[in-house]
């Protein structure tokens, strides 16, 4: 069934956490209920499109660069598999998501996809700004995978702010910042030989670069507009966290999306879908009330990563429950 977004009413139900055991599979779950007659854009696919074209999608692509451009620079990297990259339809450098693609496509897509995309994006709230414009304005979905920075090399950063993001959109960011460089260098950590996991014993965990490595990373960094593009990841998220992030940019009327459903996967990452309506609360305190369970809830995520790291590997039925009481 097709995930019913809320239209541009204002809601104050701002999401639905579905349990994994209730969840769609992945590629389910991010095609959110799509068959071949909706229109789809998806953003960075490489050679893994969740709605590839040669299985029947409706699909246009954004990327980087061209297939053929695509294909000659993976060409030596054995962890993509150039055959299964599809063509690009709109090759993206900088600028706004919505003036890269052509005025009459605008309104007309029922789902943007991004997987493990939007921690890369310099500005990620101008991206999702732009997909009011491209997506129908009453039903379209944005469906993304979002990296948990606990269980992946992004272990050891801290969690990104409203306050950052809002200054990213604001400044129409459209490179990475030079401390953006130095922290995803410095502070980039595997376990083991593993740079993402599930949930285990976290506590040999240790950064991968030399510190005086990231400090190049920062004193030669492109920081002007004719300089070739850096990349990083620049936004570190947990589910409740990113739920946060969502809401009071959106309360603020910066943006008309809330979270609709988050699904917390076994390893690495967790899914999400946007839909139309931003939350309105009755009051301000009912608004401080959600933004303080949202910030409890936050620190629930950070605890159970704590835990792991420091060795406590087995967690019964009655802790788990006793914690989400806290």
């Amino acid at each position: 069934t097709r995930v019913k977004a809320a239209g541009r009413r204002a809601i104050s139900d701002t999401s639905r956490i579905v349990p994994l055991r209730d969840a769609p599979s992945r590629g389910d779950f991010l095609l959110a209920g799509a068959n071949t007659n909706w229109k789809i854009l998806e953003i960075g696919p490489l050679h893994n499109a969740i709605a590839d074209k040669r299985s029947g999608w409706d699909t246009k692509i954004v990327d980087h660069a061209s297939r053929e451009g695509l294909v000659k620079k993976y060409q030596n990297d054995n962890n993509v598999d150039t055959s299964r990259i599809e063509a690009v339809d709109f090759v993206w450098h900088s600028g706004r998501l919505d003036q890269l693609i052509p005025e009459e496509l605008h309104g007309s897509f029922d789902l943007l996809i991004a997987s493990h995309v939007i921690e890369h994006f310099p500005d990620p709230v101008g991206v999702l700004k732009s997909a009011e414009t491209l997506l129908r304005p009453d039903t379209g979905v944005i469906s993304l995978a979002v990296p948990d920075k606990r269980l992946c090399f992004d272990f050891f950063r801290p969690l990104s702010t409203t306050g950052k993001l809002l200054a990213a959109y604001h400044g129409q960011s459209v490179r990475h910042s030079r401390g953006d460089l130095f922290d995803g260098a410095a502070y980039a950590s595997f376990v083991g030989e593993s740079y993402a996991w599930g949930w285990q014993d976290t506590s040999a965990a240790r950064p991968v670069h030399s510190f005086f490595d990231a400090y190049k990373a920062f004193t030669n960094a492109n920081q002007h507009s004719g300089q070739e593009y850096q990349d990083c990841h620049a936004w570190m998220f947990t589910p409740a966290s990113f739920e946060l992030l969502i809401l009071e940019i959106s309360a603020l009327g910066v943006l008309d999306w809330h979270v609709q459903s988050i699904v917390p996967m076994p390893a690495t990452e967790f899914l999400v879908h946007l839909a139309r309506g931003r939350p309105i609360f009755a009051s301000e305190e009912a608004l401080e009330m959600r933004r303080a369970a949202l910030l409890g809830d936050i620190q629930r995520d950070l605890y159970k990563q704590a835990m792991h790291f420091c060795g406590i590997r087995h967690w019964t039925d009655s802790f788990l429950n006793s914690l989400n009481r806290l």
